[in-house]
């Protein structure tokens, strides 16, 4: 299971870049096959609000929507789904199928007629892709049956089998696949300057600073590949901006290891004072076990004292321990009233 803490941070960059439209259509232009691009008015492209990711999945899986037009005004869907896996999902194909079911059946709910959706599956893992590609990779059956069985073609970006010259040609979604490429990477150390230096070229634009702010934000809470001071360096060497805030960066990476030992120390106690209390209550419990059994020790006593003086049968200390100590005190105490009775006699 991914560590949701980095995930989360991943996840959340992640759809943040793809949900800015602009980036998502040059990764569709550029990664969708020609054939597919050229069937899409990709200037009508609009995010969809709904998730079709099953809840206990979503530590594996996110994904975005999107609505565009056909060539020939039909609508159809492309269905943006990031895997956050470090090796992908044997069953991605067969996920994917589940949730384009979903989404039909959720048109069809609001009247609308069922359209064409297309699977992009988004891959970072170092593994490269090696799952299946469609459904029917999945199924195992003759040629003369598969037409019984529903197939779908995944569409994948697979960051691995790119080189890094070749994952974009726009500048904005090239540094940003970099930085998801290499983020969780034991090297990313050595492409981190590569990285900084190209997003210094987003300084000229109107927003620059503020995604070069959140690109570094998401560097300094989402990886522990490497050090608060190779970050500042990168930073000071080739941002070369005063108005980013580098020491903020730093900051936060401080205060959340903070917050995490704080965390882990709370738990630590926990778990140390669970120990401790089980281990107090075993010894109160032994104490008040000794003086229980002592205080019916001395009941049994006297009972079998008060007996031997009246000439009674003499009960068993199994007997008698079976009794409660009220129960003993009650019978002590009608012996001695029996006693009394024949000393007056």
């Amino acid at each position: 299971m991914p560590d949701p803490t980095i995930w989360g941070s991943h996840d959340r960059y992640a759809r943040s870049v793809f949900s800015r439209l602009e980036l998502s259509r040059r990764l569709f232009e550029e990664h969708l096959p020609a054939s597919v691009v050229e069937a899409i008015d990709l200037e009508t492209l609009e995010p969809a609000k709904d998730s079709y990711v099953d809840t206990d999945l979503r530590a594996s899986y996110s994904d975005l929507a999107f609505t565009a037009r056909l060539r020939g005004s039909a609508e159809t869907l492309i269905y943006l789904l990031f895997e956050h896996k470090s090796s992908p999902d044997p069953l991605t194909a067969f996920q994917l199928l589940r949730y384009i079911v979903r989404i039909w059946e959720s048109r069809l709910r609001e009247g609308r007629d069922l359209c064409c959706v297309i699977p992009f599956v988004f891959h970072h893992g170092r593994t490269g892709w090696t799952a299946a590609r469609q459904v029917w990779d999945l199924v195992a059956v003759p040629e003369s049956l598969k037409r019984y069985v529903p197939n779908m073609q995944l569409e994948i970006l697979d960051l691995d089998a790119h080189s890094d010259d070749d994952l974009a040609r726009d500048l904005h979604l090239r540094t940003n696949l970099l930085l998801l490429k290499y983020a969780q990477r034991a090297e990313f150390g050595k492409h981190l300057p590569a990285i900084c230096r190209q997003m210094a070229g987003w300084l000229g634009e109107p927003d620059g600073r503020s995604r070069i702010q959140a690109a570094l934000n998401y560097i300094a809470s989402c990886t522990d590949q490497i050090s608060a001071s190779q970050l500042s360096s990168a930073i000071e060497i080739e941002i070369r901006d005063r108005s980013i805030q580098m020491p903020t960066i730093v900051e936060q990476r401080y205060l959340e290891g903070i917050q995490q030992g704080i965390q882990q120390g709370k738990q630590q106690g926990i778990q140390e004072g669970k120990q401790q209390g089980i281990q107090e209550g075993k010894t109160a419990g032994l104490a008040e076990g000794l003086q229980q059994g002592r205080t019916q020790g001395q009941w049994i006593g006297q009972v079998q004292t008060l007996q031997e003086l009246l000439g009674q049968p003499v009960s068993s200390t199994d007997e008698l321990a079976a009794r409660s100590i009220t129960e003993l005190a009650e019978l002590a105490a009608a012996l001695k009233v029996a006693v009394r009775g024949n000393g007056k006699d």
